[in-house]
Protein backbone atom coordinates (compact mmCIF):
# COMPACT_ATOMS: atom_id res chain seq x y z
CA UNK A 1 0.00 0.00 0.00
CA UNK A 2 1.04 3.40 -1.22
CA UNK A 3 2.27 5.40 1.96
CA UNK A 4 1.48 9.53 2.02
CA UNK A 5 5.32 10.14 1.73
CA UNK A 6 5.10 7.93 -1.15
CA UNK A 7 2.50 9.76 -2.88
CA UNK A 8 3.86 13.05 -2.21
CA UNK A 9 7.10 12.03 -3.80
CA UNK A 10 5.34 10.43 -6.83
CA UNK A 11 3.66 14.26 -7.26
CA UNK A 12 6.41 16.45 -6.59
CA UNK A 13 6.06 18.34 -9.78
CA UNK A 14 3.27 19.78 -7.86
CA UNK A 15 4.95 21.73 -5.32
CA UNK A 16 5.22 25.17 -5.99
CA UNK A 17 7.77 26.39 -8.89
CA UNK A 18 11.08 28.15 -7.43
CA UNK A 19 10.19 27.50 -3.97
CA UNK A 20 13.59 25.44 -1.98
CA UNK A 21 12.56 22.14 0.39
CA UNK A 22 14.15 19.64 2.22
CA UNK A 23 14.06 15.82 2.36
CA UNK A 24 17.24 13.79 4.07
CA UNK A 25 20.29 15.48 3.71
CA UNK A 26 19.04 17.04 0.19
CA UNK A 27 17.87 20.23 -0.76
CA UNK A 28 15.57 20.24 -4.14
CA UNK A 29 13.52 23.26 -6.06
CA UNK A 30 11.40 23.00 -9.22
CA UNK A 31 12.40 25.10 -12.08
CA UNK A 32 10.78 25.19 -15.55
CA UNK A 33 12.99 24.05 -18.61
CA UNK A 34 13.09 26.63 -21.84
CA UNK A 35 13.06 23.59 -24.04
CA UNK A 36 9.81 22.62 -25.34
CA UNK A 37 11.11 19.99 -27.54
CA UNK A 38 9.77 16.12 -26.33
CA UNK A 39 11.89 13.08 -26.35
CA UNK A 40 15.21 14.49 -26.02
CA UNK A 41 18.32 13.28 -23.62
CA UNK A 42 17.32 14.47 -20.02
CA UNK A 43 20.13 16.58 -19.56
CA UNK A 44 19.53 18.62 -22.73
CA UNK A 45 16.39 20.03 -20.46
CA UNK A 46 19.11 20.89 -17.76
CA UNK A 47 20.19 24.19 -19.66
CA UNK A 48 22.79 26.85 -18.03
CA UNK A 49 20.13 29.09 -17.33
CA UNK A 50 17.92 26.84 -15.83
CA UNK A 51 21.07 25.06 -13.44
CA UNK A 52 22.32 29.00 -12.63
CA UNK A 53 18.42 29.75 -12.01
CA UNK A 54 18.26 26.92 -9.33
CA UNK A 55 21.51 27.58 -7.79
CA UNK A 56 21.00 31.42 -7.24
CA UNK A 57 17.25 30.56 -5.89
CA UNK A 58 18.37 27.95 -3.68
CA UNK A 59 21.41 30.15 -2.47
CA UNK A 60 19.12 33.61 -1.85
CA UNK A 61 16.56 31.19 0.18
CA UNK A 62 19.14 30.14 2.73
CA UNK A 63 21.04 33.77 2.70
CA UNK A 64 23.77 32.52 1.10
CA UNK A 65 26.08 34.83 -0.98
CA UNK A 66 25.36 34.60 -5.27
CA UNK A 67 27.17 33.13 -7.89
CA UNK A 68 28.51 30.41 -6.57
CA UNK A 69 30.36 28.21 -8.86
CA UNK A 70 30.62 25.47 -6.30
CA UNK A 71 27.02 25.27 -5.99
CA UNK A 72 26.10 26.18 -9.48
CA UNK A 73 28.39 22.57 -10.17
CA UNK A 74 26.59 20.44 -7.04
CA UNK A 75 23.35 21.47 -9.02
CA UNK A 76 21.81 17.50 -9.91
CA UNK A 77 18.66 16.92 -12.14
CA UNK A 78 16.86 14.34 -10.27
CA UNK A 79 13.63 13.61 -12.64
CA UNK A 80 11.71 15.66 -15.37
CA UNK A 81 7.83 16.09 -15.57
CA UNK A 82 6.69 16.98 -18.70
CA UNK A 83 2.90 18.31 -19.00
CA UNK A 84 0.32 17.11 -21.03
CA UNK A 85 0.01 20.11 -23.38
CA UNK A 86 3.11 19.80 -25.65
CA UNK A 87 4.09 23.86 -25.52
CA UNK A 88 3.84 23.60 -21.72
CA UNK A 89 7.36 23.86 -20.30
CA UNK A 90 8.85 20.92 -18.77
CA UNK A 91 9.09 21.15 -14.59
CA UNK A 92 13.20 20.43 -13.81
CA UNK A 93 13.29 18.75 -10.01
CA UNK A 94 16.54 19.82 -8.99
CA UNK A 95 18.49 18.81 -6.22
CA UNK A 96 21.92 19.92 -4.16
CA UNK A 97 23.81 18.37 -1.16
CA UNK A 98 22.82 20.17 1.95
CA UNK A 99 26.24 20.40 3.28
CA UNK A 100 27.14 22.53 0.04
CA UNK A 101 24.94 25.27 1.12
CA UNK A 102 25.74 25.08 4.94
CA UNK A 103 29.36 24.98 4.02
CA UNK A 104 28.60 28.28 1.34
CA UNK A 105 29.34 32.13 2.61
CA UNK A 106 26.60 33.24 4.57
CA UNK A 107 25.05 36.93 2.91
CA UNK A 108 26.17 39.68 5.18
CA UNK A 109 23.45 41.90 3.89
CA UNK A 110 23.13 45.97 3.37
CA UNK A 111 22.71 48.50 6.01
CA UNK A 112 22.98 51.42 3.94
CA UNK A 113 20.70 54.04 2.42
CA UNK A 114 17.15 52.45 3.22
CA UNK A 115 14.86 55.61 2.78
CA UNK A 116 11.59 53.63 3.19
CA UNK A 117 10.82 53.22 7.16
CA UNK A 118 7.99 52.34 8.80
CA UNK A 119 6.72 51.54 12.45
CA UNK A 120 4.25 48.95 12.46
CA UNK A 121 1.78 51.56 13.56
CA UNK A 122 2.64 54.03 10.17
CA UNK A 123 2.01 50.23 8.35
CA UNK A 124 -1.43 50.24 9.94
CA UNK A 125 -2.24 53.59 9.39
CA UNK A 126 -1.67 53.50 5.62
CA UNK A 127 -3.76 50.51 4.72
CA UNK A 128 -6.64 52.08 7.05
CA UNK A 129 -5.75 55.09 4.57
CA UNK A 130 -6.07 53.32 1.36
CA UNK A 131 -8.89 51.28 2.82
CA UNK A 132 -10.70 54.65 2.87
CA UNK A 133 -9.58 56.09 -0.53
CA UNK A 134 -9.61 53.18 -2.67
CA UNK A 135 -13.45 52.17 -2.36
CA UNK A 136 -14.09 55.76 -3.42
CA UNK A 137 -11.33 56.23 -6.21
CA UNK A 138 -12.92 52.94 -8.09
CA UNK A 139 -16.50 54.17 -7.61
CA UNK A 140 -15.39 57.72 -9.58
CA UNK A 141 -13.32 55.53 -11.93
CA UNK A 142 -16.73 54.02 -12.78
CA UNK A 143 -17.93 56.92 -14.65
CA UNK A 144 -14.59 57.87 -16.13
CA UNK A 145 -15.57 58.00 -19.91
CA UNK A 146 -11.79 58.06 -20.75
CA UNK A 147 -9.48 54.98 -20.22
CA UNK A 148 -6.68 53.90 -18.46
CA UNK A 149 -3.67 52.00 -19.45
CA UNK A 150 -3.03 49.55 -18.00
CA UNK A 151 -6.34 49.07 -16.80
CA UNK A 152 -6.75 49.35 -13.13
CA UNK A 153 -9.25 48.39 -10.49
CA UNK A 154 -8.72 49.89 -7.00
CA UNK A 155 -10.17 47.52 -4.99
CA UNK A 156 -7.89 45.15 -6.60
CA UNK A 157 -4.87 47.43 -5.99
CA UNK A 158 -6.62 47.61 -1.94
CA UNK A 159 -6.31 44.36 -1.72
CA UNK A 160 -2.56 43.63 -3.25
CA UNK A 161 -1.81 46.30 -0.77
CA UNK A 162 -2.79 44.21 2.13
CA UNK A 163 -0.95 41.16 0.79
CA UNK A 164 2.18 43.37 0.13
CA UNK A 165 2.64 43.92 3.80
CA UNK A 166 1.01 40.52 4.44
CA UNK A 167 4.25 38.95 2.24
CA UNK A 168 6.23 41.37 4.09
CA UNK A 169 5.51 39.90 7.50
CA UNK A 170 5.91 36.45 6.30
CA UNK A 171 9.45 37.16 5.43
CA UNK A 172 10.40 38.64 8.59
CA UNK A 173 8.87 35.47 10.29
CA UNK A 174 10.54 33.64 8.13
CA UNK A 175 13.59 34.85 9.13
CA UNK A 176 13.23 34.61 12.74
CA UNK A 177 12.00 37.62 13.50
CA UNK A 178 8.65 39.33 14.97
CA UNK A 179 8.07 42.82 13.48
CA UNK A 180 6.41 44.38 16.65
CA UNK A 181 9.81 43.64 18.71
CA UNK A 182 11.64 46.47 16.41
CA UNK A 183 11.16 50.01 15.88
CA UNK A 184 10.86 50.17 12.32
CA UNK A 185 11.12 48.06 8.98
CA UNK A 186 12.98 49.48 6.24
CA UNK A 187 12.46 48.66 2.59
CA UNK A 188 15.16 49.20 -0.32
CA UNK A 189 13.72 49.54 -4.06
CA UNK A 190 15.44 49.59 -7.87
CA UNK A 191 14.42 51.95 -10.07
CA UNK A 192 11.58 49.12 -11.37
CA UNK A 193 10.16 49.23 -8.08
CA UNK A 194 11.54 45.75 -7.30
CA UNK A 195 12.34 45.03 -3.35
CA UNK A 196 16.27 45.05 -3.35
CA UNK A 197 16.24 44.84 0.67
CA UNK A 198 15.02 44.65 4.01
CA UNK A 199 15.83 45.84 7.46
CA UNK A 200 14.47 45.98 11.17
CA UNK A 201 15.76 48.93 12.94
CA UNK A 202 16.07 48.39 17.13
CA UNK A 203 17.19 51.06 19.51
CA UNK A 204 19.86 50.42 21.67
CA UNK A 205 20.49 52.73 24.30
CA UNK A 206 21.54 56.10 22.17
CA UNK A 207 21.86 54.35 19.17
CA UNK A 208 19.90 52.53 16.25
CA UNK A 209 21.02 49.12 14.94
CA UNK A 210 20.05 48.33 11.93
CA UNK A 211 19.61 44.22 10.95
CA UNK A 212 19.82 42.97 7.79
CA UNK A 213 16.85 40.29 6.69
CA UNK A 214 18.75 38.20 4.33
CA UNK A 215 17.26 34.68 4.03
CA UNK A 216 14.78 34.67 0.77
CA UNK A 217 14.66 37.95 -0.24
CA UNK A 218 14.26 37.02 -4.17
CA UNK A 219 11.60 34.60 -3.52
CA UNK A 220 9.58 36.62 -0.97
CA UNK A 221 9.59 39.69 -3.29
CA UNK A 222 10.24 38.04 -6.50
CA UNK A 223 8.86 34.81 -7.23
CA UNK A 224 5.78 35.38 -5.15
CA UNK A 225 3.34 37.46 -6.70
CA UNK A 226 2.76 39.12 -3.23
CA UNK A 227 5.99 41.09 -3.14
CA UNK A 228 6.27 41.62 -6.61
CA UNK A 229 3.95 43.87 -8.33
CA UNK A 230 5.14 47.20 -9.18
CA UNK A 231 2.44 48.85 -9.59
CA UNK A 232 0.90 47.96 -5.59
CA UNK A 233 5.10 48.56 -4.88
CA UNK A 234 4.99 52.45 -6.13
CA UNK A 235 2.17 52.65 -4.07
CA UNK A 236 4.07 51.38 -0.79
CA UNK A 237 6.98 53.85 -2.03
CA UNK A 238 4.89 56.91 -1.36
CA UNK A 239 3.07 55.65 1.27
CA UNK A 240 4.11 58.69 3.41
CA UNK A 241 2.75 61.05 1.09
CA UNK A 242 -0.40 59.90 0.35
CA UNK A 243 -1.16 59.80 3.85
CA UNK A 244 -0.49 63.29 3.57
CA UNK A 245 -2.17 64.27 0.79
CA UNK A 246 -5.66 62.07 1.96
CA UNK A 247 -6.07 65.06 3.68
CA UNK A 248 -6.15 67.37 0.66
CA UNK A 249 -9.11 64.77 -0.67
CA UNK A 250 -6.81 63.99 -4.28
CA UNK A 251 -9.51 62.58 -6.74
CA UNK A 252 -8.43 59.06 -8.29
CA UNK A 253 -6.85 60.75 -11.63
CA UNK A 254 -4.57 62.56 -9.00
CA UNK A 255 -3.40 59.74 -7.17
CA UNK A 256 -2.32 58.09 -10.77
CA UNK A 257 -0.52 60.82 -11.81
CA UNK A 258 1.27 61.47 -8.28
CA UNK A 259 1.50 57.65 -7.24
CA UNK A 260 1.10 55.19 -10.67
CA UNK A 261 2.89 56.89 -13.30
CA UNK A 262 6.35 55.97 -12.68
CA UNK A 263 5.46 52.30 -12.94
CA UNK A 264 3.65 52.82 -16.67
CA UNK A 265 0.16 53.43 -15.60
CA UNK A 266 -1.47 56.55 -17.66
CA UNK A 267 -4.84 58.22 -18.41
CA UNK A 268 -6.34 59.05 -21.49
CA UNK A 269 -9.42 61.56 -21.74
CA UNK A 270 -11.84 61.25 -24.35
CA UNK A 271 -12.78 64.90 -25.57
Amino acid sequence: MTTIQERLESLWYSRRIEKPYERDNQIFINVYSSVLERGLDDTVYLTDAARTQAASLILDYYGRTPENQNIINSVSLESIHFPSRLLSSPILKISIPKTAIDDAEQLIGDTQNYSLLFTSDEIQNFQNTINSLFPVYQQQLKFFNGSVVPNINFLDLQDKVALFFDNLDSFITFNGYNLRQFQKVGIKLDSDFMVQGVILQKKEVNNLVNIPITNGVKFYFKTKKEGSNKYVNEIVSNAKQIMLDAKMKVNWTQFVYNYLSESGVSINFLW
